[in-house]
């Protein structure tokens, strides 16, 4: 807890808001997604999946990956509390990725669906690979999505190591690494997806202030020469291989935690 408060604090210092964003791409981003209001009907199905999943009684049953991360006889539905996207976060998401307009997609880490939903919903025609290891959570969000989309998803019940090497001739312009917060993993991951990168692709780190661990990982990620750009915000680190971007690396913050910069 100390290391998040401290990776938060440390954020919060070193941000700016919109007012202070000048690369003309960065502050469309910043316009079209983080200070974006507009409302989609979209929105109304995620949350109510989003209420379905939270309220979910069965247990998670117990598997080898389960027992290992400490999910084993949890509540579904107390787990998804925990871990799922806010419905705010997942607008966001939805916006980032109409904003961006990828045309094929790898998620790590779908936990129960619903960013996967999420993701689909905002690029309907867009391929889309999910990549969770354990299988009950694949089965829910697999049930849960597929009353609402046109193109399927592809589902992968592997660790991410093993996806990765499976997905060997695959090229990816987005990738969402969200259910490993270390970090150690999140540097090997991202080494291994370099090559599977498409000259302009985006990568959404989520949960960078999850810890100090993560944060540090963050840092150390975004300085990568690969990476052109890069763009902080409460939640996520943005990271974007397009070479013809501004070389700028920015954090931000939402203009009202620093309205006095609209004047200053």
């Amino acid at each position: 807890m100390k290391g998040k408060i401290r990776s938060l604090l440390e954020y919060y210092i070193h941000s700016d808001t919109i007012y202070r964003l000048h690369p003309p791409g960065f502050f469309n981003l910043a316009c079209q997604v983080f200070e974006n209001d507009g409302y989609y009907y979209d929105f109304d199905l995620l949350v109510a999946v989003y209420q379905k999943l939270i309220h979910i009684q069965e247990p998670i049953q117990s598997s080898i990956f389960a027992e290992q991360r400490g999910q084993a006889g949890l509540r579904l539905g107390d787990f998804a509390r925990k871990s799922l996207h806010s419905p705010a976060e997942l607008y966001r998401l939805y916006h980032l990725i109409r904003w961006f307009g990828p045309s094929s997609m790898l998620e790590l880490g779908c936990a129960l669906g619903l960013s996967s939903l999420c993701l689909r919903l905002a690029a309907p025609k867009a391929t889309l690979y999910s990549v969770d290891g354990n299988l009950q959570f694949i089965d829910i969000a697999q049930r849960t999505s597929a009353p609402f989309i046109q193109k399927p998803i592809e589902w992968l019940c592997r660790p991410f190591d093993e996806a990765i090497l499976q997905l060997d001739t695959a090229k990816f312009d987005t990738v969402f690494l969200d259910g490993d917060h270390q970090y150690e993993s999140t540097v090997q991951y991202l080494e291994a997806l370099l090559p599977k990168l498409e000259p302009r692709s985006m990568v959404i780190l989520d949960d960078i202030h999850w810890s100090s661990d993560m944060h540090t990982a963050w840092k150390s990620i975004r300085r990568w020469p690969v990476f052109s750009a890069s763009l902080e915000s409460y939640r996520w680190g943005l990271l974007f291989t397009d070479q013809s971007l501004s070389p700028v690396h920015f954090n931000l913050i939402p203009s009202h935690y620093k309205i006095w910069q609209k004047f200053i």
